[in-house]
C-alpha cells in the first residue's frame, strides 16, 4: 500500500486472500484514498501479524528464490521451505484447529 492508494506487490497475492479479480491483470489488490491509508495499514499489519508468519517468510523466501534462479532449483527450495513449515508449531496448531473447525492461532513456532 503507498500514499495514493494503490498496493502493487505480487507478493500480496500470496500473503493475503485479497484478489481484485474483476481486473486479473492488475498487480494492485486493494484501492483506498490517501487519508485512509494509515489506518488500512495498520489493519493490514495487526491482520498479517496475527497469520502463520513462519509461512509468511517462507513465502518471501521462495520468491526471493526464484527471482534469482532457475525452476529446478526454486522447486528444490520449496520443498526444502514446505519441510521446515510443515514441521513447525504452527503447522500442527493449524492442522488441528483446521480438523476441529476452529481459528487457528500462530506463535512463529
Amino acid at each position: 500500500m503507498v500514499a495514493g492508494g494503490v498496493m502493487p506487490s505480487a507478493a500480496s497475492l500470496t500473503l493475503t486472500s485479497a484478489c481484485c479479480c474483476s481486473r486479473p491483470w492488475l498487480l494492485a489488490t486493494e484501492v483506498v484514498s490517501a487519508d485512509t491509508v494509515p489506518a488500512r495499514a495498520g489493519e493490514l499489519a495487526r491482520q498479517l501479524a496475527a497469520g502463520p508468519t513462519l509461512a509468511y517468510g517462507a513465502i518471501r523466501q521462495a520468491l526471493a528464490f526464484s527471482a534469482a534462479n532457475g525452476l529446478a532449483e526454486s522447486l528444490a527450495n520449496e520443498g526444502d521451505l514446505m519441510r521446515f513449515t510443515g514441521s513447525t508449531e504452527d503447522h500442527r496448531a493449524a492442522v488441528t484447529a483446521f480438523l476441529a473447525k476452529q481459528t487457528p492461532e500462530f506463535r512463529a513456532r
